[in-house]
């Protein structure tokens, strides 16, 4: 047990570093892919339509996509607590 809690603190941490260090030569697919294209058809590549990296959609889908993960666990939680009438994790005692 002490080695598998070992092993993930050592992934999350190697994660955690080694991503940004990663990312930051990282080109993305709209420059790489849809700019090649559009240089090819001798068009200059249009802008997004809903731009992700101003404003405030990146947490509004954040906090979405958190309350559904939320909904989803708890509603899983409730099918393993909540076996039949009576029984789960509540005890009368």
């Amino acid at each position: 047990m002490k080695i598998k809690i070992a092993v993930c603190s050592l992934l999350l941490v190697v994660l955690a570093f080694g991503a940004p260090a990663a990312v930051a030569g990282y080109v993305g697919a709209d420059e790489a892919v849809v700019g090649k294209f559009a240089a090819s058809a001798r068009r200059k590549p249009t802008p997004p339509i809903m731009d992700a990296d101003s404003g405030e959609l990146g947490r509004l889908l954040w906090l979405m996509a958190g309350v559904a993960g939320g909904f989803a666990l708890g509603y899983c939680f409730r099918s393993l607590s909540h076996k039949g009438k009576g029984e789960g994790f509540r005890r009368d005692v």
